[in-house]
């Protein structure tokens, strides 16, 4: 006997069989290059991180070493004189202050600013010369002045208060 033919599917199954084969091999390509695109874009991103890091470190030791101007503020332009003696002035009356204080409520003066409660400033400093006496002295610069604990507060501070008003506001 002679074998048999097999018989050959249904004209429209083949055709839907290439179909379905063509669809799938088409899918699969683009699946492949989604994939191809994805694993290039992903290296060039891990090349650009060390150069991205290793510029950004570059350029902050640059501009700590440098200081440009535009990265760091310049100094205030120095005082006038005047202003200079204008806050002494009201720095040594705020110290006496404290010392005026102290003794009207313990009845006696302090032996030192600290004693009163005021804070230590830089260039300032209290003398008791007698037992209801005392002499606060200011060195600001060129600048020294003495507060004695007769002289009236208004007398000594003048128009230093007007005069630092005056540069705050302007």
């Amino acid at each position: 006997m002679e074998p048999q033919p097999t018989p050959s599917p249904p004209q429209g199954d083949s055709k839907r069989a290439l179909l379905e084969a063509r669809e799938s091999a088409i899918q699969d390509s683009a699946k492949r290059r989604a994939i191809s695109v994805r694993e290039s874009r992903g290296s060039k991103k891990s090349r650009l991180l060390p150069f991205a890091f290793i510029a950004s470190v570059a350029l902050g030791l640059y501009a700590l070493a440098s200081q440009p101007a535009w990265l760091v503020t310049p100094p205030p332009p120095p005082e006038s004189p005047v202003i200079v003696e204008a806050s002494l002035r009201v720095a040594m009356w705020q110290e006496a202050l404290y010392v005026e204080r102290y003794h009207s409520e313990k009845g006696r003066l302090p032996l030192d600013l600290a004693e009163a409660g005021a804070p230590d400033v830089a260039g300032v400093s209290y003398h008791q010369v007698s037992e209801d006496s005392y002499l606060i002295t200011g060195s600001n610069g060129e600048v020294d002045l003495v507060l004695r604990s007769e002289e009236s507060f208004d007398d000594f501070l003048g128009e230093s208060l007007k005069t630092l008003a005056k540069r705050v506001g302007s």
